[in-house]
């Protein structure tokens, strides 16, 4: 619906906040499919290149016109106040009457939803580029039966009976509405002059679906490997350094690593497949993270690259938790599993650390914002965190 902004400066001092006249015969509020004031919240846009593209209806005036009263009445024939279901509000009769009662109105059919189907359904297989007085009769019942068992009412069962009509005179759904053509009812032709919400949904929709899940997966493809720069940093620097300088036993030794995290990548399978949901995930991993602890190297080529200081450095301190040589299994098992939760488990505190001194390089002076261990599980989006029954 469409209104003329008003400016007036005495409201000028109020802020996100609507002010609807009062002037005319029909609340503003109204037009908005029978709305009213007792808590709605209406969506306004002043885009004049989106409301410039609209028109109020015409026929809102027949829709006001349309006599309803025959479609409802009285959830109870008999207007009753508290004091009617019984003379003492102490006794159980009383509070007998007040919930029977009570079920009884919350019980009654519910036919809004199946009204508003039988809207969608008559003007998309009809196809009447009028609207016609079905159209405003179904319409202006949606409208009354929004509020319908607050103000005590029912439908009649002639409205009931209406309703259950076009029902089964349009049984299948409409082509927008049934994606997988379970009804055939998908429009064929050009797409310019189906139904508009075939064409914004089967048409324009799919499309757009279809662009961002290519888009999607041609971004996974490119960027899978190398999710996080921060975390596979450390493996590309060195592997490109080794490849630069031509440096055969660094590249022999990262090699063997690559070959061993291979190994651990492969037991991580075969452990998973054995859990299942009843399976022991604790028990199954833990031989996991032993052999990828176990991974460090070898004692010949040491031997042989005692005048690298770097190897020299890997093979003293490979078991120390945050040594070169840990930050580098992590950052290799990143680059090579990122898209599984492999190197979370085997390596989370060394990837943490990688993170988080580069997230402080990156913000300045601070220091970085190291997780203890006891954080960790907090951290892990798919469990939620444990917390107090009084929380």
């Amino acid at each position: 619906m469409k209104a003329v902004l008003a400016r007036h400066p005495g409201l000028r001092r109020l802020k996100d906040i609507i002010i609807f006249s009062t002037r005319g015969k029909i609340p503003l509020a109204d037009m908005l499919s029978g709305g009213d004031y007792d808590g709605d919240k209406p969506w306004i846009c002043w885009d004049r290149s989106i409301v410039d593209n609209f028109k109020n209806n015409r026929s809102f005036q027949a829709f006001q016109a349309v006599n309803a009263e025959k479609y409802i009445e009285p959830a109870d024939p008999e207007k009753r106040y508290l004091r009617d279901l019984h003379h003492d509000f102490r006794s159980p009769q009383f509070y007998k009457q007040f919930f029977r009662r009570g079920f009884a109105s919350a019980i009654q059919e519910e036919l809004l939803g199946l009204c508003t189907n039988a809207l969608s359904r008559y003007t998309y297989f009809e196809g009447s580029k009028v609207i016609d007085r079905q159209q405003i009769l179904l319409a202006r019942l949606c409208g009354i039966l929004v509020d319908l068992p607050k103000q005590g009412n029912r439908p009649t069962r002639e409205a009931a009976d209406m309703i259950y009509s076009l029902m089964n005179k349009y049984p299948g759904k409409p082509g927008y509405k049934d994606l997988a053509n379970a009804d055939g009812n998908h429009p064929t032709g050009d797409p310019e002059s189906w139904y508009i919400l075939d064409r914004l949904i089967l048409d324009v929709g799919k499309r757009k679906v279809a662009e961002k899940k290519q888009e999607f997966m041609n971004h996974l493809e490119v960027k899978a490997r190398w999710t996080d720069p921060h975390l596979t940093e450390l493996w590309r620097g060195i592997n490109g350094e080794c490849t630069s300088a031509k440096n055969k036993p660094l590249q022999r030794l990262l090699q063997r690593l690559d070959s061993d995290l291979q190994d651990v990548h492969n037991a991580w399978e075969s452990a998973m497949r054995g859990t299942g949901r009843a399976g022991n995930f604790k028990a199954a991993v833990e031989p996991v993270l032993a052999l990828f602890r176990s991974i460090r190297p070898a004692e010949e080529e040491a031997e042989q690259l005692r005048a690298d200081s770097r190897i020299r450095e890997w093979y003293d301190n490979a078991d120390q938790l945050f040594s070169e040589w840990s930050l580098l299994k992590a950052s290799k098992l990143f680059a090579r599993c990122s898209i599984t939760k492999l190197a979370w488990w085997m390596a989370m505190p060394e990837l943490c650390y990688m993170k988080a001194m580069h997230t402080a390089s990156e913000r300045g002076p601070l220091p970085p914002r190291i997780v203890c261990n006891d954080m960790y599980i907090l951290l892990k989006a798919v469990a939620p965190a444990p917390r107090d029954d009084d929380d």
